[in-house]
């Protein structure tokens, strides 16, 4: 779920965030959150960081010679970085870029949110349910 959840976080990253809230004549133009900040681009990463660990995290539960302490920590590395995602689009859902005033949200902040939300939700499971199997 992690994995996927980060895949979610990187293509959420690169639909669009804002949209202009510009009347006639003007046309409403969208914008990335690859274009539009800074923390959409560290978002990314942490995005990519998290699916690549999740992917991991499957390989070392399925393999036959997994150890408890690198499932946990693997747990711990998809927490910290879906839980930095998250707070990363948090605040740039709750606070929007100059001039915000002319920006409207749109569905590709709304996905990385609730993608990264997840992730760390399966982060957490990940750590507890191995701290309850040792």
């Amino acid at each position: 779920m992690a994995a996927a959840c980060g895949l979610l976080v990187v293509i959420g990253v690169l639909l669009p965030w804002y949209a202009t809230n510009l009347g006639e004549p003007f046309s409403p133009e969208t914008t990335t959150g690859w274009d539009a900040t800074t923390a959409a681009k560290l978002a990314l990463a942490c995005g990519a960081l998290t699916a690549v660990v999740g992917a991991l995290s499957v390989l070392a539960l399925r393999g036959r010679y997994w150890d408890p302490v690198v499932v946990r920590f693997l747990g711990w590395m998809i927490a910290v970085a879906a839980g930095a995602a998250l707070a990363l689009v948090t605040f740039r859902t709750l606070v929007k870029p100059e001039p915000a005033e002319f920006l409207s949200r749109e569905a590709g902040i709304y996905l990385a949110l609730a993608a990264a939300a997840l992730a760390l939700i399966a982060g957490i499971a990940q750590i507890t349910a191995r701290e309850q199997g040792s």
